[in-house]
Formats: structure tokens, sequence, C-alpha cells
């Protein structure tokens, strides 16, 4: 590819500055006549608008919330700038600028053409929009850029003046309505606590079995305790018993006995001198013996006693536990009863009172027009002075065209005229 230097370019363009300077002077000089006998000037008008829409305060606490999801029912939506940018240019407001300025007979201008004289702009930053408009007349533009600001701000009023009219309506029906719901759950109320064997009554007798069956576990413990000991006590003596005789044995001298010695010569028929060396065996129960028998058989009787005491304390604590599973069962039924009514009182109360509040809150915003303050005009759009369409403007671009055309015929010229190579 063959490179071309800066100075061939500009060597190109001297040898082409007469063609370059024509055709400029053609353009300028067409620009000229454009601009000062055929050109139009246009004027262009600004009115600013400030918006300012009513924001919902943050609820605070629960019955601010569902007050807020009240309010949500018959509220006006909420718009942004950029929505209330968009119906600035909506054929109502159109058709009644058209109408209050008689745009259409006097000047010929229709929804179409009026759409395209007007410009809305929304800086940055800020809660105002600018309407802007222009034509060849400076007073009706500014006229229209007015008019069609008014209007607006009358369409904004009016709309919501009616969906605040229509809101009232719809929440001033809405407390009647919320009382019947109140009576009817508050009925059902009564009637669910006027029922025997209710949520107080159960929780004083699964208070009272539970008490119960903490008494027949701590008298469990000490039983056990009890048979412990008395079982303890009962082997000592078992082992004692084992190595106590059960009776005792005793050898005496008849004649140490005078009641039996008489007996024995009597029965003998013999002198006391004769039976000097006999002798008598006694044998007789064990003292100790038989209190150790009487010990054992006490303990065991004690033993018994116990293990019967257990086993009858264990019994109770069964049916106490199996009674306070039905009673729990019982209560925690009743209880969710007793939340699920309680709770449909409560909202309902809250509804009947939120209705109520924001039927207030209508009625007040009914009689102050609220509707006015949310778009209002800060500033009227004055006729300008100068047009928009400035002429010099138009000369000096058409002069840059001029210099761009000319140069590019010269490159071209240059080129085509150049021999090939092969």
């Amino acid at each position: 590819m063959e490179e071309i230097s800066l100075r061939e370019c500009i060597e190109v363009l001297l040898r082409g500055k007469w063609i370059i300077a024509i055709v400029s002077a053609i353009s300028i000089l067409l620009s000229v006549v454009y601009a000062q006998f055929m050109m139009k000037p246009v004027y262009s008008a600004k009115a600013t608008l400030m918006v300012s829409p009513v924001v919902a305060k943050a609820a605070e606490d629960e019955q601010n919330r569902f007050s807020e999801l009240v309010d949500s029912l018959s509220r006006y939506p909420q718009m942004t700038l950029d929505t209330y940018k968009e119906q600035v240019l909506t054929l109502s407001v159109l058709d009644t600028v058209i109408e209050a300025l008689n745009l259409d007979e006097a000047y010929g201008i229709d929804r179409v053409l009026l759409k395209n004289m007007v410009e809305v702009e929304l800086p940055e930053k800020t809660n105002l929009i600018y309407v802007g408009a222009k034509h060849a007349d400076p007073q009706l533009a500014a006229e229209i850029a007015n008019t069609l600001s008014q209007k607006y701000v009358d369409f904004i009023s009016d709309k919501i003046q009616y969906q605040t009219g229509r809101s009232a309506e719809f929440i001033a029906r809405q407390p009647n309505l919320e009382k019947e719901n109140v009576d009817k759950t508050t009925a059902a109320l009564t009637a669910f606590l006027a029922r025997p064997r209710g949520v107080s009554e159960l929780r004083q007798e699964l208070s009272s079995k539970l008490s119960q069956l903490t008494g027949f576990k701590t008298n469990v413990t000490q039983v056990q305790i009890n048979m412990e000991a008395t079982d303890a006590a009962l082997e000592r003596a078992r082992q004692a018993l084992k190595t106590t005789p059960d009776t005792l044995k005793t050898t005496k001298s008849l004649v140490s006995d005078t009641i039996r010695e008489q007996k024995a010569l009597e029965s003998a028929g013999v002198q006391s001198n004769g039976i000097e060396g006999l002798q008598m065996t006694d044998e007789q129960l064990n003292p100790a013996y038989t209190s150790l028998l009487l010990n054992v058989k006490n303990y065991e009787i004690q033993l018994a006693r116990h293990k019967t005491q257990l086993h009858s304390l264990q019994r109770e604590i069964e049916m106490r536990q199996r009674e306070i599973e039905q009673l729990q069962a019982e209560l925690a039924e009743k209880e969710n009863e007793y939340r699920t009514l309680s709770y449909e009182v409560n909202l309902a109360k809250q509804t009947r009172d939120a209705y109520q509040q924001k039927l207030k809150e209508a009625n007040i915003k009914q009689s102050a027009e609220i509707g006015k303050s949310s778009v209002i005009m800060v500033a009227e759009a004055l006729p300008p002075l100068y047009p928009t369409n400035s002429k010099m403007l138009i000369v000096a671009i058409a002069g840059i065209l001029g210099l761009m055309v000319s140069g590019f015929a010269v490159f071209f010229k240059e080129y085509w005229e150049k021999p090939a190579y092969s």
C-alpha cells in the first residue's frame, strides 16, 4: 500500500485551493441567503414546575404497619419524577392547551405539532420539571409553556382529588363492616371462655398434678432409702442369728434344788443321802436367739411394707404422668384455640381503628384539596428576546461543510488524475 506524507497532502490542497475557495464561498453564500431570507427565527420559552409528592412515613410499630397496609388499599399510586414528566404530554392535557389558546383554528396546530413543539426536561438531583415551548412568535411560545404547565397542574390536581374522593367513599363503608367482624369474633371468644375446663382451669389442674407427681417422686426416693436401710439391718440380723444358738443347756445337782430333791426322794422311796451324786440336765430357749429372730421377722415385715409402698407410689406416678400428658395435650389445644380467637379479635379491632383513622385523613385531604400542592408552578415562562436558531451558527456550519466537501473533492480529483502503476 502506498503511503502519503503530510507534505504531499498539503501540496494536494494547495493545488486545489481555488476549488476549495469557490466551494466554500458558495456554501457560505447559500447559507447567508437562507438565513437572511428563508429561515424563520425560533424562540424558546421555558416554565418551571416543582413536584412535591406526599411520601408515606415509615411504620414504627405493629399498629402503624397495619395502618399502612390499610392505607395502601386506598392510596393514590405514588409516582416518581419520571412518571410526572411523562404525564405532561398526555393527550388530554394537550387538548386542553389547544382549546385554551385556540391553536388549531388560529395557527393550525394539532396534537402532533404541539407535542413536537414542546420539550420536557428533568434536571438531575432536583424535583423540578422544565416545560419548554418553541415557536416563531416569542409571545405564543411563552403562552404555550405557561398554559401547558397550568393545565398539567390542574390535571394532576383533578386526578389526585378524584382518587381521594373515591378513597373516602371506599373507606367510609369499611368501619361498619369491620364493626360486625369485631362483634362476631368477640362473641366467639366470649363463648370459648365460657366453656368448662378453660385454659385457666386446665393450667391450675396441671399445676396440681405436677405438684403431686413431684411429691410422689420425693416419697419414692425416701422409701428407697428406707428400703436400703431396712435391708442392711435385716442382713445384719440374719448373720447374727446364724451364729446364735436357739437353746441353752444347764446341768444341776438334785440336792441344790429342794423341790426337785423332795420329788425325787418321794418317787424313789430313799433317803436324801442316797441321791447326793445324782445330776439333772435342763434345756431352755435362748432369749438372745428369740430376740434376733423377732428382729428378723420385723425387718422382713418392714421391707415388705416398703416394697408395697414403693409399688403403690410407682403406680401413682404412672397414673399422674398419663393424666399430665392428657392435660398438656388438652391445654395445648385450648391455648392454640384461644390464641387464634384472640388474634382474630385484635386483628378485627386494628382493622376497624385503621379504617376510622384513614377515613378522617381522607376527609382532611379532600377538604384541603391536597392535590393542588403536589405540583406547583414556581416560575412562569417569559417571552424570549433572542431566537434559539442563530444565523451565524448556520453560516459557520455551512462554511465548515463547504471546506470538508471541497477538500474531499480535491483529493478525489488528485487520485483520479494520477496514472496507475502496474
